[in-house]
C-alpha cells in the first residue's frame, strides 16, 4: 500500500496547498509568496541533485537550450495557475487546471506531436474525454455566469480566471515534451526538479526589485511560508515521484483523478472560501469521466489494443513523475 499511499499524499497535499495559497495570495504580494516558495523548492532539490552525484547536472549543462524553453514553461504555468486562484474557486482552477491536460495530450497526438509514444483512442475513451471536455465547458460557463462559490466578481474576471487555469494545464503539459526529453538524455527527476524553477524565481525577484514594496515584513512569516512552501509544494512532488514508482500506472492515474474532488471537500472547510453546488456537481461530473476513461484506456492495454502512456490524469507533477518511474525503481 506504499505506493497509493504516496500517490494519496500528493493528492490531498496538493490540495492543501491551493487552499493554502490562495488564502496566501489574498494578504501578501504575489511575487513575494513566489519567490519564497519555489527558492526553497529548487534548493531543497538541488542538494538532493548534488549529493547524487553531478552526472544529472552535467547532461542539463550540456542542453541548456531545453532547460531554458522548460523553464519558460514552468513559470508561465505557475505564474497562471496561481493568478487564476486568485479569482475562482480552487477546486474550479484545479479541475479546470487537470482537465484540459488529456485534452491537449489527445490533439497534440492528433497533429503530429505525441508527448508520450502515439497510441489510437478507443471509442469508449473518446467518449469519456469528450464527457471531460462537457465538464470543463460547464464549469467555464458556470464561472464566467457568477454560480461559482466566489465572491461576486465581473464577467470579466471570471473568464480571465477561467482562461488563466486552461493556459497553465496547457503550458504543463507541453512543459512534458521538454522534461521527458532531458529523461531521455538520462536526468534524473531530482536534477530536473533543482532547474526547472530558477526561471519564475528570477522573473518574481526582477518583478520584485522594480517594486519597491514589501509585504512580507517579519522573519516570522517568511518562516512560515517557506516551512509551508516544503510541506505543500517540496514534499508531494517527491512523494508522486516515489510512490509512481511502488504502483500501477491505472491506480495512479485513477488517484490523481480524485483529485478535484478532495480540494472540494477541503475548502469547505475554510471559511474564507466560498463553495457552491454547482461547483461540486462539475467536479464529480470531470472526475467521474476521468476515471472512466483511465479504467477504459487500461482495458484496452491488457488486450493489446493501444499503449498505456499518455492517458487522461497524466499531467504535471503526475506526467514528470511517471516519465521517471523506471529511473526511480533503478536508483532505490
Amino acid at each position: 500500500m506504499a505506493g497509493p499511499g504516496l500517490i494519496l499524499f500528493f493528492v490531498v497535499f496538493s490540495a492543501l496547498r491551493d487552499v493554502y495559497f490562495r488564502d496566501v495570495l489574498h494578504a501578501l504580494d504575489f511575487f513575494e509568496v513566489i519567490i519564497i516558495a519555489f527558492s526553497i523548492c529548487t534548493l531543497v532539490f538541488m542538494g538532493v541533485a548534488v549529493a547524487r552525484g553531478s552526472r544529472s547536472l552535467a547532461l542539463l549543462r550540456a542542453d541548456m537550450r531545453i532547460v531554458v524553453a522548460m523553464n519558460v514553461a514552468t513559470a508561465v504555468t505557475w505564474i497562471s495557475y496561481f493568478l487564476a486562484l486568485k479569482h475562482l474557486e480552487p477546486a474550479a482552477v484545479n479541475t479546470l487546471f487537470t482537465g484540459i491536460g488529456s485534452l491537449v495530450i489527445v490533439t497534440l497526438t492528433a497533429i503530429g506531436l505525441p508527448i508520450a509514444a502515439p497510441s489510437r483512442v478507443s471509442r469508449g475513451e473518446a467518449w469519456c474525454l469528450g464527457g471531460i471536455g462537457f465538464s470543463l465547458a460547464l464549469l467555464a460557463w458556470g464561472a464566467i455566469s457568477g454560480k461559482l462559490g466566489t465572491p461576486p466578481i465581473s464577467s470579466t474576471l471570471a473568464a480571465a480566471g477561467v482562461l488563466l487555469a486552461l493556459f497553465a494545464g496547457t503550458t504543463i503539459t507541453i512543459s512534458m515534451l521538454f522534461t521527458k526529453r532531458l529523461h531521455d538524455q538520462g536526468v534524473t527527476a531530482d536534477a530536473v526538479l533543482a532547474t526547472r524553477f530558477i526561471g519564475i524565481v528570477i522573473i518574481a525577484i526582477a518583478i520584485e526589485c522594480t517594486d519597491g514594496s514589501m509585504s512580507v515584513t517579519s522573519v516570522d512569516q517568511g518562516a512560515t511560508l517557506a516551512v509551508a512552501a516544503f510541506a505543500l509544494i517540496v514534499l508531494p512532488i517527491y512523494a508522486m515521484q516515489l510512490g509512481i514508482a511502488r504502483t500501477t500506472p491505472l491506480t495512479a492515474k485513477v488517484i490523481a483523478s480524485l483529485g478535484p474532488v478532495i480540494l472540494f471537500g477541503l475548502q469547505m472547510l475554510d471559511d474564507a472560501i466560498a463553495y457552491s453546488g454547482f461547483t461540486l456537481m462539475c467536479v464529480l461530473l470531470y472526475a467521474g469521466f476521468a476515471v472512466a476513461a483511465n479504467v477504459m484506456r487500461a482495458r484496452a492495454s491488457l488486450r493489446g489494443e493501444l499503449d498505456i502512456q499518455g492517458g487522461p490524469a497524466e499531467t504535471g507533477e503526475a506526467a514528470l513523475a511517471g516519465r521517471s518511474r523506471s529511473r526511480a525503481e533503478d536508483e532505490q
